[in-house]
């Protein structure tokens, strides 16, 4: 299995770098988690084919996160795929990507294949395909804007993500509230936390870091002014962190033996 960095930068759209997006793949399948702005151009900066994408995993509804997402199945379209995609989103959310994707013209009937949409519910396991299976939590990320939706018409749905597959645990946060958030999955012992850093503390990454589980952290999610703060807080960190904390960017992929 590989994972792969699509884009590390924060919701501030960068000329060095794509917004966070990941990909995991093995083999023949691959899964793209979070489609935000320009994701079609971080996939063939990064030398991804479009229909090589088999399901989309979209953690809540900020532009930087899914508002890629007709842009890309337009090109999919453009370059005549056949295969079914997967769409996976929170239950509560799933009708709205929908509706994106109706209002940008992307009919069924047009496009030249499937487009499966399939919802999660916070807490209940399910599976990508044989080997994948995720469990979506809740996190705070979007509460800070519940008293602004004067119409009472919005869900206020943001997931952090277990991913698991053979041996491996990886905690995924798309983008968190605090610290708390970071302690969704604690009880599962993930032994790799992604974490996005531009809505938590340096200290918060040290108090996570540390107790024995994740054995380590990849920071993500950081905007280019704040990326030599974060370089020296890498620099200074103690013997024991070093190598414990990691910053990622664009490009860096990991492989995960069996």
């Amino acid at each position: 299995m590989k994972l792969h960095f699509i884009g590390t930068s924060s919701a501030k759209t960068s000329l060095k770098r794509f917004h966070s997006s990941i990909i995991l793949k093995d083999k023949d399948f691959t899964l793209l988690v979070d489609a935000g702005e320009a994701i079609t151009k971080a996939l063939l900066h990064q030398y991804i084919y479009f229909n090589s994408i088999n399901s989309i995993l979209i953690s809540h509804l900020h532009s930087d996160h899914s508002s890629g997402l007709p842009a890309l199945i337009t090109q999919m379209h453009l370059d005549k795929r056949q295969a079914p995609l997967f769409i996976y989103a929170n239950i509560n959310i799933i009708e709205r990507l929908q509706d994106v994707l109706y209002q940008s013209y992307l009919f069924q009937s047009r496009l030249g294949f499937q487009l499966n949409f399939i919802a999660f519910e916070n807490g209940i396991p399910f599976s990508i395909n044989e080997k994948i299976s995720i469990t979506a939590k809740r996190n705070s990320h979007l509460d800070k804007y519940i008293e602004n939706d004067t119409k009472k018409q919005l869900n206020f749905e943001s997931s952090s993500f277990l991913i698991s597959f053979e041996n491996h645990k990886i905690h995924f946060t798309a983008d968190i509230g605090g610290y708390d958030d970071l302690n969704s999955f604690q009880s599962e012992l993930p032994t790799l936390l992604i974490t996005e850093i531009s809505h938590i503390s340096f200290d918060d990454i040290l108090t996570i870091a540390d107790k024995p589980f994740p054995h380590k952290i990849l920071l993500t999610h950081y905007s280019d002014e704040d990326k030599s703060q974060l370089d020296n807080f890498i620099k200074n960190l103690s013997d024991e962190f070093e190598d414990k904390i990691v910053i990622a960017e664009d490009g860096l992929i990991l492989n995960f033996s069996s």
